[in-house]
């Protein structure tokens, strides 16, 4: 008996000892949510019981979400804010999704830092995002255009 009390109150000094020896790590979230506008892409209201177009779509997404191409942004942005994070004190970024929303998670020791890069690479990744649909649009209206010259009969003579 009076070892296992030893053993105990080791076990909580080894405990206590570990908890002030590391500091603990502050998750912060942001929440995106990617949807599919069907008026603007008609050609997969057909087909809606076919989730796999719809998963290679917001699949895209999470690729822009993750890029390095955001994740420099991020950093960018982080800097001209007058953060600079040296190698000991990078945040953990991870990315969690569940069908079309995307949470992007930060976890670090000082929680305002989590919160900073958390919303920082949430907005930066919304920027992106806008980017991405801007061009998709464009290339619709680009393959419209070649369709269209396509069937066009030539001039008499051409």
């Amino acid at each position: 008996m009076v070892a296992d009390r030893h053993l105990c109150s080791g076990g909580g000094l080894f405990g206590w000892g570990f908890s002030r020896l590391n500091a603990p790590r502050y998750d912060a979230q942001a929440l995106l949510v990617i949807s599919i506008d069907y008026q603007q892409a008609p050609e997969l209201v057909q087909k809606t019981d076919d989730h796999y177009t719809e998963d290679l779509i917001i699949g895209a997404a999470n690729a822009v979400v993750i890029s390095t191409y955001v994740l420099d942004q991020v950093n960018i942005g982080l800097q001209a804010q007058g953060i600079s994070l040296d190698g000991n004190n990078i945040p953990q970024p991870g990315l969690g999704r569940k069908r079309s929303q995307f949470w992007l998670r930060v976890r670090d020791r000082d929680p305002q830092m989590a919160a900073t890069v958390a919303n920082l690479w949430a907005e930066k990744a919304y920027a992106a995002l806008l980017d991405f649909h801007q061009h998709a649009v464009n290339a619709k209206v680009l393959r419209e255009y070649l369709a269209a010259l396509s069937t066009c009969p030539l001039p008499p003579g051409a």
